[in-house]
């Protein structure tokens, strides 16, 4: 992109940095208004904010350039606030550690290792960065998706989740 070494460092760096102050904001936001609404929020503000990003980055700004993951890892915080309260709460209490322990890790693999790979394969194919923020925008539909799906566990008794599964084993 051309853009000077320092910038990029400054974008990463005060990015990381926003996401740090943010992720509390958002997990206390999830523990008064609901799990699922902060969840739906953070992931709808990031498929629409990628299309942003990515044409930030390519702008030539170094502000633009330096905003970019500022607000990207904002809205990503909105996701990964509530996330370590959200998945162990949707398993019940004899398999809350294995049920969240191996969702954790499944998602590593099949998120943090494929998305980087399926990304570099679409720049290469289509030499363009569009057809990647599609693929993030769908990902992310899919998670708004499975979020509407579940349960909201915020005002959730769980000593009472699966109670009825664990009377009968």
């Amino acid at each position: 992109m051309g853009a000077p070494r320092q910038v990029l460092l400054n974008a990463v760096l005060l990015g990381a940095a926003a996401q740090a102050l943010a992720i509390p904001v958002w997990g206390h936001l999830a523990d008064r208004i609901g799990r699922r609404p902060v969840l739906i929020i953070g992931a709808i503000g990031s498929a629409a904010w990628v299309f942003a990003f990515f044409s930030f980055l390519h702008s030539g700004s170094n502000v633009l350039m330096i905003l970019a993951p500022v607000v990207g890892n904002v809205l990503i915080a909105a996701m990964w606030g509530p996330l370590a309260a959200y998945v162990p709460e949707l398993f019940p209490t004899r398999v809350r550690y294995t049920g969240a322990g191996l969702g954790f890790q499944l998602a590593g693999v099949f998120g943090g290792a494929l998305a980087p790979i399926i990304s570099a394969f679409l720049i290469a194919r289509f030499d363009s960065w569009i057809p990647v923020a599609v693929y993030l925008a769908a990902l992310l539909a899919l998670m708004v998706g499975c979020v509407l799906a579940a349960r909201e566990t915020a005002h959730v008794d769980l000593r009472t989740v699966g109670e009825a599964e664990n009377r009968g084993a």
